[in-house]
């Protein structure tokens, strides 16, 4: 039955999960009205993927593993990192030999509060990223996983007396495993350095040195994401060859994947 919740998409939902269950019906057998079958199908992919993810999560070593190194660790992203280290530790058990997660850390809109908010925030992802760490050596992990971090816009270099207002660009975070061998793309991480043009705080724009749109230090970004993306996916196993039809933004920056290989900023990932 439907249960009259106020939302007519959750109602719908629960209509057709109800059915679904009552009746044992598989994707095919759903309905041949489209939405129903779609909603047949989905709710199934939704229970095997449930029972793939709890034979990892069931696992005694994995899990023993993973939360020895997290011992003490604990925020909405560490709980998170803590998740993904499992299923990266499990992944031959369901078949998945390439994974991508994403997490997330809110608070960096620091409008306000600035000075006592970042410190935290900071500390967490430090605290977070160590256990990670911890976590996919013990399980022999960490060589073939590269974790990197991606924000929509930086802050102001300029405060604007409690905080900092909405910017451009901003600094990333990659970790990984330098003495690893090269995985599917060739690429090797290198680590312990800085890539890029550190931001200067000359904020006349007028001065050729100038890093910034404007006297509010909004710094231009050195690298543009496609970039980013397109390094991070080289090492995944992305061809050269499909590389600029994968990122069809890069032919704006780059006449050809060799000037693109060439970029000193990217160097982060190498042959």
């Amino acid at each position: 039955m439907c249960r009259q919740v106020g939302l007519n998409e959750l109602c719908l939902t629960l209509f057709y999960l109800d059915q679904i269950i009552a009746l044992g019906l598989q994707p095919a057998a759903a309905s041949a009205a489209p939405l129903r079958s779609d909603y047949a199908r989905k709710f199934a992919a939704a229970l095997d993927q449930n029972e793939q993810v709890d034979q990892i999560f069931s696992d005694e070593t994995i899990t023993g593993t993973v939360d020895t190194a997290f011992t003490g660790t604990s925020s909405r992203l560490a709980d998170q990192l803590r998740a993904v280290a499992k299923l990266i530790g499990g992944h031959q058990m369901i078949g998945k030999q390439r994974q991508i997660f994403f997490v997330g850390q809110g608070g960096y809109d620091t409008h306000k509060l600035q000075v006592g908010d970042h410190p935290r925030l900071m500390k967490d992802l430090a605290g977070s990223l160590t256990a990670f760490h911890d976590a996919l050596v013990a399980l022999g992990k960490f060589g073939n996983t590269i974790t990197f971090t991606a924000s929509d816009f930086g802050r102001t270099l300029v405060p604007n007396g409690d905080g900092t207002n909405h910017a451009w660009g901003g600094h990333a975070l990659i970790m990984g495993d330098p003495t690893a061998t090269p995985v599917a793309g060739g690429l090797q991480f290198q680590g312990g350095q800085m890539f890029g043009d550190y931001p200067n705080l000359i904020l006349d724009t007028e001065s050729a040195a100038c890093m910034s749109s404007d006297n509010q230090g909004r710094w231009i970004p050195q690298v543009a994401s496609s970039e980013y993306a397109g390094r991070l996916a080289q090492w995944f196993g992305v061809p050269d060859a499909a590389l600029f039809g994968l990122f069809p933004e890069l032919k704006n920056f780059h006449a050809d994947v060799g000037a693109f290989n060439a970029m000193a900023a990217l160097k982060f990932m190498d042959a």
